[in-house]
């Protein structure tokens, strides 16, 4: 995608910017462009780089090779830069060895919304996640204690050594982190975990 290279270089900021949009709305045909989103990722036009942060956001699993970028984009100076950048590694499914450890140190950023969606990329991630996902589920935020639970939810069976905290969270004050840490329960799907989300339900009903 040669034009890609040529409005991404434009000496016209909004052109600039409006090629970042429309490139990431283009979607998985638009994987050609993804260098040179890179680039603009990383330039020194905080604007620009929220466009291109968006643009690879938008493309979804098609820009996987600005998995660390991204991740690098998780400590940029601007809020938005950090938040969107958190969103496209959430979409990327499997965000790779090398956006685990931004996305850990993104899990105590100061914007929270910037948390969660570390985590939720964190949860997305698989696996190799959980070690650095249960701390979360002991986080001062419900939300952040909720989101945790379900990216846990999100990995399945492979994440049972998570059950005891899980089963904790079931009597949490917050009612969307027990309905949380019920799904993700659920999901897992273990005898131990099933039979936890049935005795919290049966004490529920009491």
């Amino acid at each position: 995608m040669p034009l890609a290279q040529t409005v991404l270089n434009d000496g016209d900021k909004n052109t600039r910017i409006r090629a970042g949009i429309a490139l990431g709305r283009i979607g998985a045909s638009a994987k050609p462009a993804v260098p040179p989103l890179i680039r603009a990722l990383k330039g020194q036009d905080p604007e620009m780089r929220l466009r291109a942060a968006i643009g690879l956001r938008d493309m979804g699993p098609a820009a996987q090779e600005a998995v660390p970028d991204l991740a690098e984009a998780m400590k940029d100076p601007s809020v938005s830069v950090r938040f969107v950048a958190g969103e496209a590694l959430s979409r990327m499914k499997s965000a790779n060895e090398k956006a685990i450890p931004m996305l850990v140190k993104a899990l105590k950023d100061t914007d929270k919304s910037v948390r969660f969606n570390a985590a939720e990329a964190l949860g997305n991630s698989g696996p190799s996640a959980i070690p650095f996902l249960l701390p979360l589920l002991k986080d001062e935020d419900p939300n952040v204690r909720a989101n945790a639970a379900f990216a846990i939810g999100t990995i399945g069976p492979a994440a049972k050594e998570a059950i005891p905290l899980l089963v904790e969270l079931l009597r949490d004050e917050n009612l969307g982190v027990r309905l949380g840490a019920a799904q993700a329960l659920e999901k897992i799907g273990t005898p131990e975990a099933q039979e936890a989300v049935r005795r919290h339900r049966g004490k529920a009903g009491t």
